[in-house]
């Protein structure tokens, strides 16, 4: 399932098969496996990951911004804080939602991510203006409050174009590449291979 997400061609390998006319099968035990393997696909989903870094990130601006804001004013912290999340940001997604390993690319990834952070950094600002625009006396808590909403919803714009556009897999070598649960890629092909074995039909 993992390969066929990632677009990789899967060759099968026949296997014996010898029947077990008295088999039987733990039906609470394979619902329960059952169930953790859905929850190991979902985990495994890079959009899952993303938002659990994005939770991440948004948490450490959100610290970071209340933090700066005193000694460099709200627009400075606002952008040092954006900046400062958006280095780690751009590695965790590179190695947990990508799957891109080594050093292959990696400052032109960074690069690139700097792109999409200035696209950020654009909104946040925006979003500072319109609400001075609108109450000129807001006070700093509301500013915190605008802020980490329109860093919440860049995500969407920051997802888009780290995948059609950072880590687009076209950009990287299939040597740095890794898929989810140890999935390796190698010019777009899997081989997933399995030894001779016997095998029983299970019996309602």
């Amino acid at each position: 399932m993992l390969a066929q997400r990632r677009g990789l061609r899967i060759h099968e390998v026949p296997v014996d098969w010898v029947d077990d006319p008295d088999s039987r099968v733990d039906l609470v035990r394979t619902a329960r496996a059952d169930l953790q393997g859905v929850a190991r696909l979902w985990a495994a989903s890079p959009i899952v990951r993303f938002m659990a870094i994005g939770v991440v990130s948004t948490l450490a601006y959100a610290l970071l911004l209340v933090a700066l804001r005193s000694p460099l004013g709200v627009h400075a912290a606002n952008a040092a804080a954006l900046a400062l999340t958006a280095v780690a940001n751009t590695q965790a997604n590179r190695r947990l939602t990508f799957g891109i390993v080594g050093r292959p690319r990696l400052l032109r990834h960074h690069l690139m991510a700097f792109v999409v952070f200035l696209l950020t950094l654009a909104i946040t600002t925006e979003s500072l203006v319109v609400l001075h625009a609108l109450d000129r006396t807001s006070g700093a808590a509301l500013e915190t409050g605008v802020l980490i909403v329109a860093s919440a919803a860049a995500t969407i714009t920051r997802y888009v174009g780290l995948k059609a556009w950072v880590f687009a897999l076209r950009n990287v070598p299939a040597s740095a590449r890794s898929g989810p649960s140890g999935v390796s890629e190698t010019g777009g092909h899997v081989d997933l291979r399995h030894s001779h074995r016997r095998a029983a039909p299970h019996r309602p």
